[in-house]
């Protein structure tokens, strides 16, 4: 945020700056009724008790990257870090346990080899996974380069019409040969691991595989080539789960795991003694993974009838991932949503102001856009990072803050800039 004329002379009324602080405001109450993982400032993979909020960082280069906000989640995977188990089935390819440190500071990552035969070398998980039309399924492992063989993700054809998935180069941190209708992310997070995934939307209900394969270089998803004896890749972390985006690692044993939900809230008087009624500027910066509708910033009375909330929304009449503040004041839009600039991967910031009848957004340095009618809505809470139409949520929050003023066009613009 640069310093120039149109910088804010209010000073905010409340500042949650956990990039810089690298820690929640206490007058924050946060629950969540389970573990759950982050990464840490040296970019090992760490698991936060119940009810403790997590802190992350970049596993690269160590930057805090805020406060994690996400919904819950199962990891429908069993033996998430043990190959060698019989819960995977192996074809044409040997595993030793236990052989590399894995993104948790632990010597239990997993070397795939293949053998000699003239086959597919995989692994798939064992009896299949129950799939349901219509449903986005995310799969995801973290894997290391054992030598200069590729990975690839893939469903079987069965529950999706045909095969589905891409091709990681582990060594260049890569996608290539991605199906259609097939979305494939790849994520460094450091000592040679990527986290590597594929998100496919079932199209009948029914028994389907999913498979880990070793590539020998070639464009097939599913390639049958003779092994070396020698080559392979390093594995560790599997996961799958219905939804349309990688969420943070859930570890399993011999069943199936559930993360429960983050919750984040303030209220009485650690609320009232900063919120200002008849005007104020809400600013916020966050990263979001979900692509339905999230707030970061929700000022409310605990319903849809009378809210204030900054952040994104996807609907038919705005392009999706795109930033907006939106009030509402007895079950009746005020005039809005007031729409700012699309979000993309990278941690956006966005500025609302509210007076009666003023009405103001700006997020990422766009174009103010305003509203000239509307009233206030009462309220007496802030939920982070929770939005009342949806469940769903994935984001990390770096700096919320407050202003007791309707600071002006210009100072949203530049603050956002």
């Amino acid at each position: 945020m640069s310093i120039s004329q149109n910088y804010p002379t209010v000073r905010p009324q409340l500042l949650i700056d956990i990039a810089n602080t690298e820690v929640l405001d206490p007058r924050v109450a946060s629950s969540r009724a389970s573990v759950a993982t982050y990464y840490d400032e040296n970019g090992v993979l760490q698991t936060a008790p119940d009810n403790v909020a997590r802190v992350g960082y970049d596993p690269v280069t160590g930057a805090c990257t805020g406060l994690i906000r996400e919904s819950q989640g199962t990891n429908l995977v069993k033996y998430s870090e043990d190959f060698a188990n019989a819960s995977w089935v192996k074809g044409g390819l040997t595993i030793t346990s236990n052989t590399v440190v894995a993104p948790d500071g632990a010597l239990t990552g997993d070397k795939l080899v293949e053998n000699t035969a003239t086959d597919l070398h995989y692994l798939t998980i064992g009896g299949g996974v129950a799939v349901t039309s219509g449903v986005l399924y995310t799969f995801t492992v973290f894997a290391k380069s054992a030598s200069t063989r590729r990975l690839v993700l893939v469903t079987s054809s069965t529950g999706f019409g045909a095969n589905k998935g891409a091709i990681f180069d582990l060594n260049a941190g890569t996608i290539s040969d991605i199906s259609t209708t097939t979305t494939a992310t790849i994520t460094n997070v450091g000592n040679g691991f990527y986290r590597c995934s594929i998100t496919v939307t079932a199209t009948s209900t029914a028994i389907s595989n999913f498979n880990l394969v070793i590539n020998n270089g070639t464009s097939s998803l599913l390639s049958s080539y003779t092994g070396d004896g020698y080559s392979g890749i390093y594995l560790w972390g599997a996961q799958l789960e219905a939804g349309a985006f990688p969420t943070s690692y859930i570890p399993t044993v011999a069943s199936q795991v559930t993360r429960s939900a983050d919750s984040a809230s303030m209220t009485g008087a650690n609320f009232s003694n900063w919120y200002r009624q008849d005007e104020g500027t809400i600013y916020c910066e966050a990263k979001y993974s979900a692509t339905s509708q999230l707030s970061t910033v929700y000022i409310g009375d605990g319903t849809n009838a009378n809210a204030i909330w900054v952040g994104k929304c996807v609907s038919s009449v705005t392009s999706p991932k795109e930033s907006q503040m939106y009030v509402r004041a007895f079950a009746a839009n005020q005039g809005f949503p007031l729409d700012g600039s699309p979000i993309t991967e990278n941690f956006a910031k966005l500025c609302g102001a509210y007076k009666t009848n003023d009405f103001a957004f700006s997020s990422d340095g766009s174009a103010v856009t305003t509203d000239t009618v509307g009233i206030v809505p009462v309220v007496d809470r802030m939920l982070i990072g929770d939005y009342i139409y949806t469940t769903e949520k994935s984001q990390h929050i770096k700096k919320i803050a407050y202003y007791p003023a309707r600071l002006s066009n210009e100072e949203l613009q530049e603050m956002t800039s």
